[in-house]
């Protein structure tokens, strides 16, 4: 693989924390030694903006995917939180992305999101509708 998407695949997920496996650790021990350092990826943190863009990007989308009913406004509040918490935990510090440039991207993955999960016709019962010759 070139360079550029070896670099994108170890930098997408930065030090993230996994918080899915960092919680059910929480929950299952009695919290006693137990380091959030432990639950992070490798990194290193996105250095393009092109890594910080697919970081976003895939952040949102995988959490996107667990959302029950879609709907404008749960996609918008999801996407927005996941970006302030990219931008808390300095997941984005070292790619020079602006803030304008974070709340662009932040809006084009939640309309690209919500044109690919938007109610679709049910062609078959229009078309029982349609007279035959």
């Amino acid at each position: 693989l070139p360079q550029a998407i070896i670099d994108v695949i170890l930098s997408h997920h930065g030090t993230s924390l996994v918080s899915f496996f960092y919680q059910q650790a929480k929950e299952d021990a009695d919290n006693e030694g137990l380091d959030a350092k432990d639950f992070r990826y490798d990194g290193p943190k996105p250095l393009s903006k092109e890594e910080g863009i697919i970081m976003l990007a895939d952040s949102i989308e995988a959490a996107a995917r667990t959302l029950k009913s879609p709907n404008p406004s749960k996609l918008e509040s999801l996407a927005e939180n996941i970006v302030n918490e990219k931008i808390a935990d300095q997941q984005l510090h070292n790619c020079a992305l602006t803030l304008a440039e974070i709340k662009i991207i932040q809006k084009t993955i939640t309309q690209q999101l919500l044109s690919s999960k938007h109610q679709r016709i049910d062609y078959q019962e229009s078309l029982k509708n349609i007279p035959t010759p």
